[in-house]
């Protein structure tokens, strides 16, 4: 999982997608390809396999999340917190997430694949939010936390995906293209998601 700072900084971003969880969120990618332009220091979490493609794209530190624990080896590297945690996963309803983080930092939410029971479902967000801890965390440390999703009004919407592509067509971010499947294809290409396969996006060519 990656960390932000303008100095000596950290940018948190936890790449994780559980085994029980669901297919690679969009922000997960979306903040390595930005790694280039920002002057972060990142950590990523994922499985071996794909420690060499985060290292490639300028992730600084990689943590295997299936054979460590994560948390605690940001908390051993960095002991004083990381500025930002980008969390997909929302283990213990981020209270993991909300562990690591710094004085003054800060935890953006943008899914729950941890809370997904079983290959058919969907992110139970009640049973998360019920047991949410106590806000003493965030309250002691003066850091705060951000739920993200895709469910913007349409011009600020639309507003966000213009200075993306913006951000493509200028070169400064590369999104990664796995594999194109020809549409006929398309259960090989859910099938390719739900193994983890995957490193990057996933398209279905018509």
């Amino acid at each position: 999982m990656p960390s932000v700072n303008a100095n000596d900084s950290q940018l948190h971003v936890p790449c994780i997608i559980r085994p029980s969880g669901a297919p690679p969120q969009q922000l997960r990618p979306a903040a390595v390809a930005a790694t280039p332009i920002c002057d972060f220091f990142v950590i990523g979490t994922a499985s071996a396999a794909k420690h060499d493609y985060l290292r490639a794209q300028g992730v600084h530190e990689v943590i295997d999340y299936r054979t460590q624990d994560w948390a605690a080896v940001v908390k051993a590297s960095h002991p004083d917190g990381v500025d930002i945690v980008l969390d997909s996963v929302g283990e213990d309803a981020f209270a993991r997430s909300i562990g690591v983080v710094r004085y003054g930092g800060r935890v953006v939410g943008y899914g729950l694949s941890s809370t997904v029971r079983d290959d058919h479902g969907v992110p139970d967000i009640d049973s998360a939010v019920s047991a949410a801890g106590s806000l003493s965390p965030l309250l002691e440390n003066a850091s705060g936390f951000i739920g993200c999703h895709l469910g913007a009004p349409a011009g600020l919407f639309r507003q966000w995906m213009s200075h993306l592509l913006e951000l493509c067509e200028k070169g400064a971010i590369r999104p990664h293209i796995d594999r194109v499947f020809p549409l006929e294809q398309a259960a090989d290409a859910h099938r390719y998601l739900h193994e983890r396969r995957n490193v990057g996006k996933v398209l279905l060519q018509p």
